[in-house]
């Protein structure tokens, strides 16, 4: 509640890049590190007490990967979370 998300795209020459930002909790480098991986089901609970799955992002990270991009996550714990992905043009 209070917060924001912002939504951003760059055109980079040979690649989309999408930006989804947020000013949640954030997150630790463990949870960064286990997030895009099957079977380590690292999920927080949101900032309104809300429980993931966990699922979102695995399938979010196997459709990337299916048309030649990269998914990753920027984050720090209490300053929220920046997460990017490409594809090519």
């Amino acid at each position: 509640s209070g917060g924001t998300i912002e939504i951003n795209c760059v055109n980079n020459e040979n690649e989309l890049i999408i930006l989804v930002k947020d000013s949640g909790g954030g997150m630790t480098d463990l949870v960064k590190n286990n997030l895009f991986k099957i079977g380590k089901n690292i999920s927080l609970n949101g900032t309104e007490g809300e429980l993931g799955s966990g699922i979102g992002l695995i399938l979010c990270h196997e459709f990337v990967l299916k048309h030649q991009g990269k998914i990753w996550v920027e984050s720090e714990l209490g300053q929220g979370s920046s997460f990017y992905f490409s594809l090519p043009i």
